[in-house]
């Protein structure tokens, strides 16, 4: 985990639950995250929904570059762009 995430994570209350608020309304079989900056949510998504195909984009190639290495293990994250 990246001092970025750190920082972040503390300035998001209830970002694991995310996957809670996403199953009230549907069980996704794709999600797109807009602004994945370092990719921890895809981590968080891609465990709680082991069958839907993950897309992380963002504008910064650096934030990026973090993102790709770690979420590549899972194989419903199709990439991160």
């Amino acid at each position: 985990m990246t001092f970025y995430d750190i920082m972040h994570g503390g300035l998001l209350s209830g970002q694991n639950r995310l996957p809670e608020w996403i199953r009230e309304f549907t069980q996704p079989r794709e999600i797109l995250e807009i602004g994945c900056r370092t990719g921890a949510n895809l981590t968080l998504l891609a465990k709680a929904f082991p069958e839907a195909k993950l897309t992380g984009v963002d504008t910064s190639s650096t934030l990026l570059s973090k993102a790709r290495n770690p979420y590549l293990e899972h194989p419903n994250v199709e990439g991160c762009a």
